[in-house]
């Protein structure tokens, strides 16, 4: 009876998270082709961080996934990272989030160990705004942070 329940809860935990990770990161047929560039925040110390402009707003490394994302909360990938050191890589690819227009979430789909990363929208800088529980602040001084 004891292995039973537990062959049951095996299998039905397989059946609930096998549904939660099937995120759709293919690109469209005319991605978008993100080109990174700094955003200086502390001319001191020359402190930058990575972003890039998407739809006339500028989106700005802002932290790391934190436990999981569900696939309800990934939107449409709508293209990828360019990279001037490997021009045909196309792997890294810019996804919306269905929680907010505020964050684009980059996953690199060829990485074994890479976890997803998000920009945080440069217009939202200095504002309180909400950031979804599955997003780590890493806590750059660019946003408010000590780092």
């Amino acid at each position: 009876m004891k292995r039973t329940i537990i062959i049951l809860a095996a299998a039905l935990s397989l059946i609930l998270f096998s549904g939660c990770n099937k995120i759709d990161y293919s690109l469209p047929d005319d991605p978008t082709v993100f080109t990174e560039r700094s955003y200086s925040y502390n001319n001191k110390t020359g402190g930058e961080l990575a972003g890039f402009e998407y739809n006339g707003r500028d989106y700005v490394f802002f932290g790391t996934i934190k436990g999981g994302i569900l696939s309800n909360e990934v939107g449409k990938c709508i293209g990828y990272i360019y990279d001037e050191n490997n021009p045909e890589d196309k792997n890294n690819r810019v996804m919306k989030l269905t929680a907010t227009d505020d964050f684009l979430m980059c996953y690199y789909i060829s990485g074994i160990m890479d976890p997803a990363v998000f920009y945080r929208a440069a217009d939202t800088r200095d504002k309180d705004i909400e950031i979804p529980e599955y997003i780590n602040d890493n806590g750059y001084r660019y946003w408010g942070g000590e780092n």
